[in-house]
């Protein structure tokens, strides 16, 4: 039982880590994207009190693992300052998105109708914009990528059940086939002792069950009787 509880144990804590493991990799190598129109205009993420309740565009870059949103959008005429914004979210995971960031741009217009950037990028934030990758993989794409940490329920669940289930499954597999090969030898299935009673094991003492009582005692019997004939 405490085996079986920390092979449990094992499976889920590599099933979560294989789950972060594959998010980062497609973060930073998905290398394809299909552009497509986002059908409903709305914010990827929560935005700030002053920004509008809906973007004007929005458009959807799908690629092998990551999925990333563009949303941009102004404030209306009729208040002060009027801004312009934008925001980009990056979803990463397979095979469910399980881990996003995300960034957001303000650009301010003031009475000279010159456009201020205020960036608002929380660089210094790594839980809403994610961790810096190294320079290499900055060559490579038109914009600095990064590994994104905030989970996303539940596929960050789902897919800690599937790594898991691959985990387990690869812990159980020696067992598996280490006892299957020592029933098949006539041998205990616990500690491999070749087995010359029909009821326990003469090492372990563990109790054997029906068939293999029976499949040990009629080889310990053919044996028994080949010995006894090589005996002049």
């Amino acid at each position: 039982m405490r085996t079986r509880f920390l092979q449990l144990f094992a499976s889920l804590t590599g099933g979560a880590a294989l789950t972060v493991v594959v998010a980062w990799a497609c973060a930073a190598w998905s290398p394809v994207r299909l552009r497509e129109d986002s059908p409903q205009l709305s914010w990827g993420a929560p935005t700030p009190q002053f920004w509008p309740t809906s973007p004007d565009s929005a458009t959807i870059e799908l690629s092998l693992g990551l999925t990333q949103i563009n949303a941009s959008g102004r404030s209306p005429s009729d208040q002060p300052g009027r801004r312009g914004t934008a925001q980009w979210v990056f979803q990463a995971g397979l095979p469910f998105r399980c881990l996003h960031r995300e960034r957001h741009r303000v650009e301010a217009w003031t009475e000279l109708y010159f456009p201020l950037s205020l960036d608002m990028f929380y660089e210094d934030e790594p839980w809403t914009n994610g961790l810096a990758m190294p320079t290499f993989f900055h060559l490579r794409y038109d914009y600095i990528r990064r590994f994104p940490v905030r989970p996303m329920w539940p596929g960050f669940a789902l897919n800690t059940l599937i790594y898991s289930g691959l985990v387990f499954t690869i812990l159980l597999a020696p067992g598996v086939v280490r006892r299957s090969f020592r029933a098949r030898s006539n041998r205990c299935i616990e500690c491999g002792y070749m087995l010359l009673d029909a009821q326990r094991c003469t090492e372990c003492g563990r109790t054997l069950n029906q068939p293999l009582q029976r499949a040990a005692h009629s080889t310990v019997r053919v044996h028994r009787m080949a010995l006894l004939q090589c005996i002049p």
